[in-house]
C-alpha cells in the first residue's frame, strides 16, 4: 500500500511530535495481509536487499487507546492518532503506529500527566521532547538524529493547503 509517513497528513505545527514519535516507524510498510508482507520479506531476504517492517492490515494489533481523562487537561491536544488524518482503510495501521501517545503543549505538563498515566503511555510535547509514566524523559534542543520526512509532508500539505485556498479565492 505504501510508506506509513505518506499514508498521513501530519499538520505543520505538529510535525516535530509526530516525527519523534515515530522515528524510524515512519517508514514502516503498510500491506494488504500478512501474506504479502511475508513475500516482501522473501524478496529482501533473497535478494539481499536489506530489512523493512511491514504493517499487514489484516494481522497488526494497535495499542489501547488512552482513556478520555487526559483530554480535559488545558494544553492536551489529543491522541496522536486523532490528530492526523489518513484514510479510513488506514486506521488499524494509524492506530498501531499513534494510538496511546498524548500530545501535550509543553514539558511541565507532560511530566504532570506522566505521573498520572498508565505504564506503556507516552507523552510528547509539540517540541518533540517524550516522557514515559516509567520516569524516562527525552528532549533537549534540535530534531532528533535522523530526521524523516514528517516535516516535509507537513510543509508540503500546508502549502497545498494554502494553494488550494488561494485557488478557491480566485
Amino acid at each position: 500500500v505504501g510508506m506509513a509517513i505518506d499514508l498521513m497528513t501530519v499538520p505543520q505545527d505538529l510535525a516535530l511530535a509526530v516525527e519523534t514519535i515515530l522515528g524510524a516507524s515512519a517508514q514502516d510498510i503498510v500491506v494488504d495481509n500478512a501474506r504479502d508482507a511475508q513475500s516482501a520479506i522473501e524478496y529482501l531476504q533473497r535478494n539481499r536487499l536489506g530489512r523493512a517492517t511491514f504493517l499487514p492490515l489484516d494481522r497488526i494489533q494497535p495499542p489501547r487507546r488512552l482513556n478520555q481523562n487526559f483530554r480535559t487537561y488545558p494544553g492536551v491536544l489529543g491522541e496522536a492518532v486523532d490528530l492526523v488524518s489518513y484514510e479510513p482503510g488506514y486506521r488499524v495501521a494509524m492506530e498501531h503506529l499513534l494510538a496511546g501517545i498524548l500530545v501535550v503543549d509543553n514539558l511541565n505538563l507532560a511530566r504532570e500527566l506522566a505521573g498520572r498515566a498508565a505504564r506503556g503511555v507516552k507523552i510528547v510535547t509539540l517540541e518533540g521532547d517524550v516522557v514515559r509514566p516509567s520516569g524516562s524523559m527525552t528532549g533537549g534542543h534540535g530534531r532528533p538524529q535522523r530526521p524523516g520526512s514528517v516535516p516535509r509532508n507537513a510543509a508540503l500539505a500546508h502549502v497545498s493547503s494554502q494553494h488550494l485556498a488561494a485557488c478557491r479565492r480566485q
